[in-house]
């Protein structure tokens, strides 16, 4: 490899600073992607494809122009924002659970995130010692950034408090018997018919289904302590995270 393309990717992983690149280069005519990291001793390395740690030296690769880099990194937090309001729409609108919460997800994701941030800035805000009034300045704060974050007379919290950052979307997990169980959750969606289950894996894990508000939680609590992680679960497979007790 000439001197020249080397000191290029040094270069670029100055600029960047980042420890990891995709570099797209020309080899023999055509053009190729790979994985490149900075090594132990800072020494450039090309990551061997299906490892996030293995690679070997970049000497070995037989560049011939590198025609381009993208850094590898966290993805913007509104494109995050997005996916996870997106995915929690699709999931709920696949079991039909928590109709009011699917409502604030759509009127969530047509708002938008950066309306959203600004609003639950603005509604944390002090702006008068009097409850009254300052409760007041609040819910214009919040109609003057977008009237659908408003219910009715009131700030719409299911929004704005609980919206404001990308959701927290997990798979519940109940131990060895976790296939059987979640097929138990389905059946009982589809059945509408009350469920309750609780195991104990690293945590007491808990679950229940009341079909008469159509509505499902999840649950982590530290064994034996009844505190933990609680959730609301999406369908029979996915939960999304509440709060923490």
């Amino acid at each position: 490899m000439e001197k020249v393309l080397m000191e290029r990717l040094e270069q670029i992983f100055k600029d960047s600073k980042k420890s990891r690149l995709n570099i797209y280069f020309l080899k023999d005519t055509i053009q190729e992607k790979v994985k490149i990291a900075k090594g132990s001793s800072n020494s450039l390395m090309v990551i061997a494809k299906g490892s996030r740690s293995r690679g070997y030296s970049i000497t070995e690769y037989s560049f011939k122009e590198v025609t381009g880099f993208k850094e590898i990194g966290e993805k913007p937090i509104e494109v995050k924002w997005l996916r996870s309001i997106d995915k929690a729409i699709t999931l709920l609108k696949a079991s039909g659970l928590w109709t009011d919460m699917l409502k604030d997800l759509e009127t969530a994701k047509t708002v938008g995130y950066e309306k959203i941030k600004k609003a639950y800035d603005l509604s944390w805000t002090n702006y008068s010692d009097k409850y009254e009034e300052n409760e007041k300045i609040r819910k214009e704060k919040v109609k003057e950034v977008d009237v659908r974050l408003m219910e009715e007379e009131h700030i719409n919290t299911g929004i704005i408090w609980y919206m404001y950052y990308p959701l927290k979307i997990k798979k519940m997990n109940f131990g060895y018997n976790n296939t059987a169980i979640l097929q138990e959750i389905a059946t009982a969606l589809k059945d509408k018919k009350k469920y309750i289950k609780s195991v104990r894996v690293n945590y007491d894990v808990g679950f229940e289904y009341n079909p008469e508000i159509n509505k499902a939680w999840y649950s982590e609590e530290y064994k034996n302590c009844g505190n933990g992680h609680y959730y609301l679960a999406l369908d029979n497979q996915y939960a999304l995270f509440y709060e923490d007790d």
